[in-house]
């Protein structure tokens, strides 16, 4: 796969022939810079100086071209491809859609000017060696893309069912705002432990918002997919380090690990609290890391764990408890989640 990935956004505000638009250049904009560089610095899609195509430049002879050359350029370095349209776009009587260039007359039936979206999935079809592809439209009737069929791999992600229109509120398209807030990490839902942010969590994020606020709009979402990309790495809600030390060893001598299994129990202890916590000398919330004992920097882990649900905590009595601190002073249990599972597998067998 290249380092570097092939991205084309396009936006289109003032249409010769049509109403204009408030948000769409602004919004591809965004997308461009939102997915040029991810977490860490490292490179990502293609630098918004190279990847868009706005407004009167977005002819059909230009978007038509533009496009076939993106994917042919996913295809010669076996990479992934993105494309961003946000402007105007019909359905047609055929069931395709028309993704409008700038100089489109929708008066005009017998010659109609933009991309449609059955020549977009051609060009996908003839650029064989593309690793994956998503496409993303921030348009009304996006969801007229149901009625043809998408090539393994290919991920559309559609702003409305085609027959709504796609909203601008504020500046912005609304649909466009949920992606840019979880492909700038301001989204948590959008983004795994790890950071990644996928087409399939965008979409579920942004169907629940939309969802939530009762609007006349209802994302869609088109793939046939045998792996999910990540299309950015964005500030991990994980600590590493710590998830790996689910494999790590109890630190009171000649106990093992903490978990000698995915499916063990550990029995907690006063002492994760404070080494007299017993006898009623809890720690106070002032000590410094250096001070701490090693059984309170387990009870350290112990609370990032909890938060990032990877364990369950159960009282003296085993009944199911939400409070760390009196089931480590009550001698209660602690077990692993689903979740805390797969992750223990993964640091246990050097996957992680």
């Amino acid at each position: 796969m290249a380092d570097l990935r092939e991205a084309l956004y396009v936006g289109i505000n003032e249409y010769e022939h049509r109403p204009s638009l408030r948000a769409c250049e602004a919004d591809a904009r965004a997308m461009a810079e939102a997915l040029e560089v991810e977490f860490g610095g490292k490179s990502n899609w293609t630098p918004a100086s190279s990847a868009l195509l706005l407004g009167a430049r977005a002819t059909e002879r230009e978007l038509l071209l533009r496009t076939e050359n993106l994917l042919q350029a996913g295809a010669y370095d076996h990479g992934d491809v993105l494309f961003y349209f946000s402007g105007h776009a019909d359905r047609l009587d055929d069931g395709d859609l028309l993704l409008a260039s700038v100089d489109d007359d929708p008066n005009d039936s017998d010659s109609r000017h933009g991309l449609r979206f059955s020549r977009l999935v051609r060009y996908i079809r003839e650029a064989s060696g593309v690793n994956s592809v998503t496409i993303i439209l921030d348009c009304c009737h996006a969801g007229a893309i149901k009625n043809i069929d998408v090539p393994v791999n290919v991920t559309v992600l559609a702003a409305s069912r085609d027959n709504q229109q796609a909203i601008e509120n504020d500046g912005r398209g609304r649909f466009t705002g949920i992606l840019l807030a979880g492909l700038n990490g301001e989204s948590v839902g959008s983004a795994d432990l790890f950071g990644g942010v996928t087409a399939v969590s965008l979409y579920a994020d942004a169907n629940a918002m939309l969802n939530y606020r009762r609007d006349r709009q209802q994302p869609m979402l088109k793939a046939c997919l045998e792996k999910i990309v990540v299309l950015k790495h964005v500030q991990p809600s994980l600590d590493i380090q710590c998830l790996r030390r689910l494999g790590g060893d109890d630190p009171r001598p000649g106990r093992g690990r903490i978990f000698d299994s995915a499916a063990s129990v550990f029995e907690a202890y006063p002492e994760m609290e404070a080494p007299n916590a017993a006898h009623g000398e809890y720690r106070t919330g002032d000590e410094r890391e250096r001070d701490l004992t090693d059984s309170q920097r387990l009870m350290n882990d112990f609370k990032y764990w909890r938060n990032v649900h990877l364990i369950e905590l159960y009282d003296e009595y085993g009944e199911p408890s939400d409070d760390l601190f009196f089931v480590c002073l009550h001698r209660g249990t602690i077990r692993l989640t689903a979740r805390g599972r797969y992750y223990w597998n993964l640091v246990t067998q050097g996957r992680l």
